[in-house]
């Protein structure tokens, strides 16, 4: 589903850009 790519593809990128 296109939610949960969605979901993951913020956290992923959260965690990336987390400092």
């Amino acid at each position: 589903q296109l939610a949960t790519f969605c979901q993951k593809f913020t956290q992923s990128f959260l965690a990336t850009h987390s400092v």
